[in-house]
């Protein structure tokens, strides 16, 4: 598989199509031809932090990241 840029509405329909269950993982997976774990990032991404959690994987991961300090700093109140 190669490697490409999948849109925002893309990855979301892939995820909505999973969350149906009219699909399989590896259904989808061989679908778009897209990796399991790349799949599997996507829906944990979007459970974690919704649709903009689907962006640009840089601004996903600082979305995390500023998530987790949020947690901390309420823990540490």
């Amino acid at each position: 598989m190669s490697k490409r840029a999948y849109s925002l509405e893309l990855k979301y329909e892939i995820i909505m199509d999973y969350k149906s269950e009219d699909y399989a993982l590896s259904e989808l997976c061989s679908k778009y031809q897209i990796y399991k774990s790349t799949l599997c990032k996507w829906i944990d991404k979007f459970e974690e932090l919704g649709i903009h959690g689907l962006k640009h994987r840089n601004h996903g991961k600082s979305i995390l990241r500023n998530k987790k300090i949020q947690e901390k700093e309420g823990q540490a109140l």
